[in-house]
């Protein structure tokens, strides 16, 4: 189904169904449970959760419909409205004093706050309904881990089975060095909060119990159902020399009050990874490719990195306070990319401003020296929520090519700031870019400024 069908699908829900739903939420631990909302569903009382810094959480399973009630603790906290998004979604709750109330129509990962209030010190909470989770698998290279807390890190070895169930909250890390077919499944969640300095960013190392999610030279693995908090400054999913990766059904939350730099995914090198049905919350870029990372001298920026190819991310929902959707290249950066796809998903929130670049749907910042071809990337059937620009595209030698951008709808706003594409850039084209019913036919209609060797093209 497309994204604009499952929209008119969303419109057209009866919010009273009939029929009931099941509903069942696991016990939050007293050292993660939140004050800050309390939450109902079909008035029976679930946990919230507190993930990284002002944000919350709250998980519960359903079967069907359900009505949802969320009251909040500070006083007055709804008086300048509520936003609940995805906005395709419609839903608009009625509110009765420190409580708001809406009906929804089966499984959903929503962003609840006030109107525009989400950057980096908003408080935020994220809303995940979903199916009931397949029963845990049997054999003898599958690991049980119950629900409850449990401080240590998960290391797989090849050919391992790990089964999170509800409810299990692990405080370190899931290592994956040079493992291959490894399966990850269940409810559980990883709590990161490691020894980074909250100063500068050591977050792209590539070590042990640094991210929630590492993997070194990993292939076949596969994800599912994991909720990932990571509240250090680090990279939350970084992925070196990896690839043959699926992630269904991920959650990620990353943030802290007084910096940035938790990415949503990061690959340096590899690729050949499917992302669907997920929802991640970052505070930098939500995804981010390299060819290495190794460091900040000039002979670590100028190393040669490998490829990244064939990534796909579908059916999702993503947000960031700060910095870009995707991010592609960098300063000095010498490496090639190939075969990204990013469709049929929510922006959420975008990051607001620059740094060194402005951000935008996409930042390619292939400058002082950078090197590589970066080839066939397309962005289908995606809405815009908050959102600051479409794309900022630059690269010096030899150059970017077939880049589509191809239904994109932002519900309300038009961009905040231009469009630029500047260098060795060509065949980028536009096809049905529309800001709330106005579609943009030409370049002075995104806005976008192109300069130097570059093509683009716009069309209804």
């Amino acid at each position: 189904m497309s994204v604009f069908r499952m929209f008119l699908a969303a419109v057209l829900a009866v919010p009273g169904a009939a029929h009931a739903s099941r509903v069942q939420a696991a016990k939050v631990p007293a050292e993660m449970l939140s004050t800050a909302f309390r939450v109902r569903v079909d008035g029976r009382q679930v946990d919230v959760a507190h993930a990284a810094a002002s944000y919350e959480f709250v998980s519960f399973d359903v079967t069907g419909p359900v009505t949802v009630e969320i009251t909040a603790a500070a006083a007055g906290f709804w008086d300048k409205g509520v936003d609940i998004q995805p906005w395709r979604l419609g839903l608009r709750p009625i509110r009765r004093g420190q409580t708001i109330r809406f009906r929804l129509a089966g499984p959903a990962k929503l962003s609840i706050s006030r109107p525009g209030d989400f950057l980096n010190h908003a408080a935020m909470l994220f809303l995940f309904a979903d199916t009931p989770p397949a029963l845990p698998p049997s054999g003898a290279n599958v690991h049980i881990v119950p629900a409850g807390v449990h401080r240590e890190s998960l290391n797989p070895k090849s050919g391992d089975v790990y089964y999170l169930s509800e409810g299990a909250y692990i405080f370190g890390s899931l290592n994956l060095e040079k493992v291959e077919n490894v399966k990850v499944q269940g409810r559980g969640t990883i709590v990161y909060d490691g020894p980074q300095d909250p100063n500068s960013d050591e977050g792209w190392m590539q070590k042990p119990d640094w991210h929630c999610i590492g993997a070194i030279e990993a292939h076949n693995v596969e994800i599912d159902g994991l909720t990932c908090i990571v509240r250090s400054r680090t990279w939350s999913i970084q992925m070196k020399d990896s690839g043959k990766f699926v992630y269904d059904d991920l959650r990620v939350i990353g943030g802290n009050p007084d910096n940035a730099n938790q990415d949503g995914m990061d690959w340096l090198g590899g690729g050949d990874t499917e992302v669907r049905n997920s929802f991640l919350r970052s505070s930098d870029d939500v995804f981010a490719m390299q060819g290495n990372w190794d460091g900040y001298t000039e002979a670590d920026l100028e190393r040669p990195g490998h490829d990244v190819q064939n990534i796909l991310i579908e059916h999702s929902e993503l947000s960031t306070s700060i910095s870009n959707i995707v991010r592609s290249a960098w300063p000095q950066k010498v490496f090639n990319s190939r075969n990204f796809t990013l469709r049929d998903s929510d922006v959420l929130h975008g990051g607001i401003g620059a740094c060194g670049q402005t951000f935008g749907l996409l930042g390619m910042w292939g400058a002082d020296g950078a090197s590589g071809d970066h080839s066939n990337y397309t962005f289908e059937n995606i809405f815009l929520d908050n959102w600051y620009s479409l794309v900022q595209m630059e690269q010096e030698y030899p150059g970017i090519h077939g880049f589509t951008f191809h239904n994109i709808w932002a519900l309300d706003q038009p961009p905040l700031a231009d469009s630029t594409i500047t260098g060795d850039v060509a065949g980028v084209t536009f096809d049905n870019v529309k800001y709330e019913q106005r579609s943009a036919v030409s370049d002075a209609d995104l806005p976008l400024a192109a300069t130097h060797r570059s093509s683009s093209a716009c069309a209804l």
